[in-house]
């Protein structure tokens, strides 16, 4: 590097005499790749400096778990049918290898922003969807106030943009360009968590004792306007979905019974009469759309999901996710 810091020089130096043959030069120069023996036959069309990168060196989880499970929806792409994409509520809560007759994809990741989940389908999912019949969602309007912004963070990888730039290849991928992502920085370790369909089995802890309130339940009226907003955004996704002849199931996941006995809906609020008219606006909406499916499993408290189906207070552990998936299954086998 130079003194501000600059990879200005690729340069090969010769370990048995010291001599340095000088190869490239540059202003920002990164990560030389060296063949040795017979290289891959690549797609000389593919930008190997973006396609596939849904990673930079810097990255957290949240990041790391989204790469892991692009790489399973372009892997899974000419098999899936009915896709689950949402927060870890899905990610945990949804196993697609229990009924393999529907060729289920769990999309579900860690962190609740809808504007990351909606750009994801509009995107990645409507622009694949000659197969996919069915898209499950978690509906997590209980923490939709615009606190975390995960789709600017994530969708600023050069892989993300690579694809944006390339109308997100809607008319398919290359076998190269899908080896491009598996060769793409990732956790190995932590990608082995992760079945073929993006499953992913938590323990069973409990509910807890203690219903932890993460945030002021009562909304301010920015938070208020934004949730409002999101719903909008929400149901215009639902009638794009329409004109694919795919089906949307949204999921309230359960929490823990013991917000019943506070002021706060769940983990993050809202007040419990905010979230009775939202839920209540939600199945009102199931009656009107066709294509849209309305699923409470959280029934302000007094649903039938045990302590051993937790892990904690908003998320199933796998026998919770076994029971969710089987309503699930109910649900697809009604549909046409």
């Amino acid at each position: 590097t130079d003194n501000s810091g600059a990879h200005t020089k690729i340069v090969l130096i010769n370990a048995l005499d010291s001599s340095i043959t000088e190869l490239a030069e540059g202003a920002e120069l990164w990560h030389p790749d060296l063949w040795v023996g017979a290289s891959q036959s690549w797609d000389t069309e593919l930008d190997l400096d973006s396609a596939g990168a849904y990673l930079t060196e810097n990255y957290d989880h949240v990041k790391l778990k989204y790469r892991i499970k692009m790489e399973r929806f372009w892997e899974n792409l000419e098999q899936t049918q009915v896709i689950g994409v949402g927060s870890s509520r899905m990610e945990l809560g949804m196993n697609p290898d229990l009924y393999p007759e529907w060729n289920m994809l769990n999309f579900g990741s860690q962190g609740v922003d809808i504007n990351r989940d909606l750009y994801f389908i509009r995107n990645y999912v409507f622009n694949h969807s000659q197969n996919i019949r069915v898209i499950f969602i978690s509906l997590d309007f209980d923490f939709w106030r615009e606190v975390q912004d995960f789709a600017s963070q994530i969708f600023a990888a050069p892989g993300y943009v690579y694809d944006a730039n390339h109308e997100f290849w809607k008319e398919g991928i290359s076998e190269d360009f899908l080896l491009a992502v598996k060769n793409n920085l990732v956790d190995e370790t932590f990608q082995e968590l992760y079945s073929s369909r993006g499953g992913f089995e938590s323990p069973s802890v409990s509910w807890g004792s203690v219903a932890e309130v993460s945030c002021d339940s009562v909304l301010k009226k920015n938070e208020s306007a934004y949730v409002e907003a999101k719903f909008q955004e929400f149901f215009e996704m639902v009638d794009e979905a329409s004109l694919r002849n795919i089906y949307v199931v949204g999921i309230v996941f359960p929490q823990s019974p013991a917000y019943k006995e506070t002021g706060s809906f769940g983990r993050y609020g809202p007040q419990r009469s905010y979230a009775e008219q939202k839920i209540a606006y939600l199945d009102s909406m199931a009656q009107v759309k066709p294509n849209f499916i309305f699923l409470d499993e959280n029934k302000m408290g007094d649903h039938d999901y045990t302590d051993e189906m937790a892990l904690d207070y908003d998320h199933l552990s796998y026998l919770g996710a076994e029971k969710l998936t089987a309503r699930l299954d109910s649900v697809l086998k009604t549909l046409e």
